[in-house]
C-alpha cells in the first residue's frame, strides 16, 4: 500500500513539472513566435507590404528631390505599421530595421533612426538584426554625437558578439583609428601618400 501511495505520489509530480516546464516553453515561444493572424489583419498586412513595395518603385523612378523626401517618409511610415502588426516577433524587428535606415540615410533624421536602432538592439538582443543595429548606434554616437570613447566601447562589445559580422571589419578599424594619436595618423597619412607618389613613378 505504501509503495502504490508512494508511486502515485511520484507520478504526480512528474505530471506536474511537466506541465510546469511546457507552460514555461510555451510563454517563452510567445514572445518569439509569429502570432497567428486573423484574416482581416493578414489581409492589412499584404495591403501595407503591397503599398511599401509600390513606394519603392515609385522612389526609384523619382528625381525630385522634394518627391523622394515625401515618398520616404510614406516608406517609413508603412514600415512602422508594419512593426505594430508583429509586436514582439522577429518580424518587428525587421521592420524597425527597415524604417531605421530609411530615416537614417533617406531622410537624414539621424536622432530618429537612433532611437530606433537603440530599441531594436535593446528589445531583440538576440535578433539577427541585432547587430547591425548595435553598430548603427555605435556610429551615431561617434561620427554624429561625437563620443569616440563611447563609440568605441559599443564596437569592441559589437565585435566580441558578433565577430564574424559584416560589420566587424569596419568596427576593427574605426577602434584602431579611434585609439591612435593626431601625429600617429598625420605620419599614417604621410607615410601612404609617400608610397603612392614612388608607385607612380616606378
Amino acid at each position: 500500500m505504501r509503495n502504490a501511495v508512494f508511486i502515485f505520489s511520484l507520478l504526480f509530480l512528474l505530471t506536474a513539472c511537466s506541465s510546469n516546464n511546457e507552460n514555461d516553453q510555451s510563454s517563452q515561444q510567445s514572445v518569439v513566435a509569429e502570432p497567428q493572424q486573423s484574416a482581416e489583419t493578414t489581409k492589412a498586412i499584404n495591403n501595407e507590404m503591397a503599398k511599401v513595395d509600390s513606394l519603392q518603385n515609385l522612389l526609384d523612378a523619382q528625381t525630385d528631390s522634394v518627391e523622394k523626401t515625401n515618398t520616404s517618409k510614406q516608406i517609413a511610415k508603412g514600415f512602422q505599421n508594419l512593426s505594430k502588426y508583429h509586436k514582439n516577433t522577429e518580424s518587428e524587428a525587421k521592420y524597425l530595421l527597415k524604417e531605421a535606415v530609411v530615416q537614417h540615410y533617406d531622410l537624414k533624421n539621424v536622432d530618429e533612426a537612433f532611437g530606433l536602432y537603440k530599441n531594436l538592439a535593446d528589445k531583440f538582443p538576440e535578433s539577427e538584426y541585432a547587430g547591425e543595429a548595435e553598430f548603427q548606434v555605435a556610429m551615431i554616437i561617434h561620427q554624429h554625437y561625437g563620443d569616440i570613447n563611447k563609440a568605441v566601447a559599443l564596437l569592441s562589445a559589437f565585435v566580441e558578439k558578433h565577430p564574424n559580422h559584416e560589420r566587424a571589419p569596419m568596427a576593427k578599424q574605426v577602434i584602431e583609428t579611434a585609439n591612435k594619436t593626431a601625429d600617429e595618423l598625420m605620419q599614417e597619412i604621410l607615410k601612404n601618400n609617400a608610397e603612392k607618389v614612388k608607385a607612380k613613378n616606378e
